[in-house]
C-alpha cells in the first residue's frame, strides 16, 4: 500500500468514532453519549501521534531525515554531559591560567 492510503486509512479509522457520535445526538445529552464523545476525541489526538510514526515507517527520506536529526541531537547531549562532567574550568582554560 502506498504511503498517502496509509494516512488516509489511518483518518479514517480515528475519527470514524467522532462522525458516529455526531450523527448519534438526538438532542439529549446522556451519559453514555458524553462519554462516547471524549473517547472520540482522544481518537483525533492518537491520530495526530500516528502520523509521524507512519511517515517514519513508510517514506524512506522522512526516515533518513529523522536519523540524522537524532544523531545531531545525541551528539549535542554528550557533548553537554562531556561538559557538565568535567567542569567549566576544562572549556574555559585560557593559556595556562584557569578560570575560578
Amino acid at each position: 500500500m502506498s504511503s498517502v492510503l496509509w494516512v488516509q486509512l489511518a483518518l479514517l479509522i480515528c475519527y470514524l468514532p467522532v462522525i458516529v457520535a455526531l450523527l448519534n445526538i438526538r438532542g439529549e445529552l446522556s451519559q453514555t453519549l458524553v462519554l462516547s464523545q471524549q473517547y472520540a476525541g482522544v481518537f483525533v489526538l492518537v491520530n495526530s501521534s500516528l502520523n509521524p510514526l507512519l511517515y517514519c515507517w513508510k517514506i524512506l527520506e522522512v526516515r533518513q531525515a529523522v536519523v540524522v536529526l537524532n544523531i545531531e541531537k545525541m551528539a549535542l547531549f554528550i557533548d553537554l554531559a562531556s561538559f557538565r562532567l568535567t567542569g567549566c574550568k576544562k572549556h574555559f582554560h585560557s593559556g595556562t591560567q584557569l578560570l575560578s
